[in-house]
């Protein structure tokens, strides 16, 4: 994984082998974003903007997967897995005991 500051207020994380965005970029910043640091770990990304501000990103897919059902009370959709999580990353269900979501496989 490689993380990306932009002139245009974003952060984005690539996916190295493929030269492809893992996810949508990340938004938050008012400025341009100057550096980007990645903690030991590789579950969180620092950002640091001319805005003077700082922004902490939990990058961890797991930690996203076991936050989706109590957020959105539903599961994704096979899009919305593509695009929020990525395509790298097999469709599960976030929420067993709901339906899958529209495209996503049924099993």
């Amino acid at each position: 994984m490689l993380a990306s500051a932009s002139w245009d207020q974003t952060v984005r994380l690539w996916d190295v082998a493929s030269r492809q965005p893992l996810v949508v970029p990340l938004r938050g910043h008012t400025n341009y974003v100057l550096g980007v640091a990645f903690r030991p770990d590789n579950k969180m990304l620092a950002s640091a903007s001319w805005d003077q501000t700082v922004w902490l990103w939990d990058i961890d897919p797991s930690s996203w997967l076991a936050r989706l059902c109590p957020l959105a009370n539903r599961n994704l959709s096979l899009a919305e897995w593509h695009q929020y999580i990525g395509i790298n990353v097999p469709y599960r269900r976030t929420c067993p005991a709901l339906p899958p979501g529209k495209g996503a496989p049924v099993r």
